[in-house]
């Protein structure tokens, strides 16, 4: 007994000393170099220094909120980690990481380690004795002939870097930077030597220095890059035209208001100057001091009504008219101004009539202006699919549904968002679905808490104009699985409670949709095999939420498909051993053999333009616009997958989609490129050439890369690469183009169309300038 009880003693003895802690009254923290000072403690555990989660994010400048055992934390704009209180665990997004030690509570406060918070928030932590340095992490650097590209782990403000001359070479100064890869060095072509390298740690300084004689400036293409070129982007808000568009006669209007007083007030600003409006997460500042017409405080529409996706125009009675992406143009029976040719608009009253909420944050001078959310509901349907219903007036952009325990409940944060309803818990009754709650979290974001009986598989169903969300029972794809067997390969996708499958096999590749099934698993699997060749998945809709499988392979195999509630297994006849079968024969746009898999990991969505209803231009044969842009896109898709990319089509039928819903489609897929094909018109027969377009400064390389292609192809006349706002191109969030090969009014034009061979030199046009542009970067 005596030998028993020792050997509890030392166990309690060291349990209590690996979960203990002390003080480290001493350390000094700075983070960016700026000294933080805590009323809390610092301490210790386990060697490593830590610190109280909440305080230290408020001291940074970060936001942190408790729900459950979520400790989250976000910079505002970028990133949001989740710790987890006495756990381990982090969270970022979906995806899980763990600390070597756990969060833990001491003096009221949740506490974890310094060096880890540094690194999950895009930092670092440097050490010297007791001074502790916090500094950006600089994850990546890139070098092209035409820029300099500088990529952080975390966001990066405007005034952290600044471009200096230095006799022949221009300075970089990285001040409280740390560098994530040794020295580098390189040129191009307007400079004979770059160098960038970590100078000094402790504090954290690094530097770029470019030998150049040509003027370079400095520009910010993302909130975490530095771009470094000899072209200097202005930062304006300068637009051109929107393309001339058919207005119905009969124009809708809005004669009452959508939201409360209380979701539009904002204080006076009579007097205030330099404003920051912040409009769906995009700041700019109004300079000077504010302007009011009519007791009312009014700014310019162009701030406002672009981010919401409206076009505007005022009419002949002065009131003001909107038009969102193809809908039909609106009348909202509110009066705008005109100040030196800029048009403004009263800002209170437009957003009681287009849903708009206002939030003033008078400690960063900020007035948000952001959707309203003006529905929380539930919606019974009995057969154990009851749902909770959200909606907005305009387009919001909910984040991606996290499940908690203890007790089971699903949170969704819908950022960017005003919530004015009437009830912000709803008790339901005889449902999974137990407690709704809908609170506005912070300025910026609304968060909806589900609590539930028992844990279920929940998607989230978003409709195609970005309005309506639903959260109701769905199922789940987590994996896919292949491991070859003696008589046959065996491939595996791996779920929870699949939807009934349809699928379809084309030659070398077969489709599966699963219908009511959100799609967790990797969007792409690439294999080392005789067989297969990749697995491409996609959360294909999302009204209603349904998943595709595309898969690719080798050849022509003869296939057995079966499915169960967990799995779809597709049984691949390995009986001819290792041969391959031919291919069905793809057009490929080159002269001379080169590697296919150049675009391997690029996700591309192709949009063919118009579609269902939406004819598009007719032809000067009476074909239609859409049936040409339908084709040609299918034949850039069979193209760029040739090379290996992983292509999306939002429309792969003659189908009616928003223009929202395209949009959409492109930014919720994560797509690393957007190709709009459209064709060309005008009233006059005689006018024809090749035109493609761009908005965004990121985007201005593809379409210079295609276009020259286009060129090459065609032989056609050069109208340009030109700027424009269209809707698709100014909606999306990655480097978007939409090209007009030909005239379908032009009779030259209209016949080329028609014959498919040229409808293929289009597509390899596209292809080349997409493989040109990638290796540019």
């Amino acid at each position: 007994m005596r030998k028993i009880s020792k050997i509890i003693l030392t166990c309690l003895f060291f349990l209590s000393f690996s979960f203990s802690y002390y003080t480290q009254g001493d350390a000094k923290i700075y983070f960016n170099g700026q000294q933080i000072v805590l009323k809390s403690s610092s301490l210790v555990n386990d060697n490593r220094l830590c610190v109280p989660l909440k305080e230290f994010s408020e001291k940074v400048g970060f936001k942190y909120n408790k729900e459950g055992t979520s400790l989250a934390v976000s910079d505002g704009e970028y990133r949001t980690v989740h710790f987890m209180a006495d756990h381990d665990q982090v969270m970022i997004g979906d995806i899980k990481y763990h600390m070597s030690n756990t969060s833990f509570l001491a003096y009221e406060e949740w506490y974890v380690p310094l060096g880890y918070y540094s690194w999950y928030l895009g930092y670092t932590l440097n050490r010297n004795g007791n001074d502790y340095y916090v500094s950006k992490r600089l994850a990546d650097v890139s070098v092209t002939e035409e820029e300099i590209k500088l990529k952080y782990a975390c966001k990066v403000n405007d005034n952290d870097v600044s471009l200096n001359r230095e006799g022949d070479q221009y300075v970089l100064n990285l001040k409280d930077t740390v560098l994530s890869f040794p020295r580098k060095t390189f040129k191009n072509s307007f400079s004979s030597e770059i160098i960038l390298g970590q100078i000094t740690t402790r504090p954290d300084v690094a530097k770029l220095s470019i030998k150049s004689i040509k003027p370079l400036f400095l520009n910010r293409s993302a909130d975490n890059e530095i771009v470094i070129s000899q072209k200097k982007i202005e930062k304006t808000e300068e637009v051109l035209p929107i393309k001339e568009q058919i207005i119905p006669e009969d124009i809708e209007s809005i004669l009452q208001d959508k939201v409360s007083d209380k979701a539009v007030w904002i204080p006076s600003f009579e007097g205030v100057s330099n404003v920051v409006l912040s409009v769906k997460g995009k700041k700019s500042t109004l300079t000077g001091k504010a302007v009011y017409k009519d007791g009312q405080y009014i700014v310019p529409a162009e701030k406002v009504l672009l981010h919401f996706g409206f076009a505007y125009k005022v009419s002949d009675t002065g009131s003001l008219l909107v038009k969102y992406g193809d809908k039909q143009e609106v009348d909202t029976k509110v009066k705008a101004y005109i100040i030196n040719k800029e048009t403004y608009i009263p800002l209170q009253q437009l957003a009681k009539r287009l849903g708009f909420g206002l939030r003033w944050d008078y400690r960063i001078h900020t007035l948000f202006v952001n959707p309203i959310i003006g529905n929380v509901s539930f919606k019974r349907t009995g057969d154990g699919a009851d749902s909770v219903q959200i909606s907005s007036y305009v387009e919001i952009e909910p984040r991606e549904l996290v499940e908690f325990t203890g007790p089971d409940r699903i949170i969704l944060d819908i950022p960017n968002a005003v919530l004015d309803v009437k009830e912000q818990i709803l008790n339901i009754e005889d449902s999974n679905i137990q407690i709704i709650k809908a609170a506005q979290f912070d300025e910026e974001t609304v968060r909806v808490v589900i609590q539930v009986k028992k844990k279920m598989n929940y998607g989230m169903a978003i409709s195609d104009d970005g309005t309506k969300v639903s959260i109701q029972h769905s199922g789940r794809i987590d994996q896919v699985w292949y491991q070859p067997y003696s008589k046959y390969n065996l491939l595996t996708i791996l779920g929870e409670e699949l939807g009934k499958i349809t699928w379809k096999q084309e030659e070398n590749r077969l489709e599966i949709d699963i219908p009511n099934t959100a799609y967790k698993a990797k969007g792409a699997y690439y294999f080392n095999d005789p067989f297969l060749e990749k697995i491409v998945g996609s959360q294909y809709s999302w009204d209603p939420v349904s998943s595709r499988m595309s898969i690719y392979f080798k050849g022509v195999p003869q296939l057995k498909i079966t499915q169960a509630s967990d799995r779809v297994e597709i049984r691949i006849d390995n009986s001819k051993g290792k041969v391959v079968y031919e291919k069905k024969q793809v057009i490929v746009p080159t002269e001379k053999p080169v590697s296919l898999k150049l675009l391997s990991g690029k996700t591309i969505v192709v949009e063919a333009g118009h579609g269902g209803s939406d004819v598009g231009a007719i032809g000067i044969g009476g074909k239609y616009e859409k049936s040409f842009t339908l084709d040609t896109a299918h034949r850039i898709k069979e193209m760029l997958t040739a090379y290996g990319a992983t292509v999306l089509m939002p429309l792969r039928e003659d189908t009616s989609m928003s223009l929202a819903g395209r949009t959409q489609f492109a930014n919720r897929n994560n797509a690393d490129l957007f190709i709009s094909v459209h064709c060309n018109a005008f009233r006059n027969e005689i006018i024809g050439g090749t035109t493609t377009y761009f908005y965004g400064a990121t985007s201005l390389p593809l379409a210079k890369s295609i276009h020259k292609q286009m060129l090459s192809q065609l032989g056609l006349r050069d109208i340009g690469v030109r700027q424009a706002r269209f809707f698709v191109l100014f909606h999306t969030e990655m480097p978007a183009v939409l090209i007009e090969p030909v005239f379908i009014t032009n009779t030259k034009e209209y016949e080329m169309l028609l014959k498919p061979e040229n409808r293929d030199k289009i597509a390899i046009a596209v292809v080349k300038g997409v493989v040109a542009y990638y290796k540019g970067k």
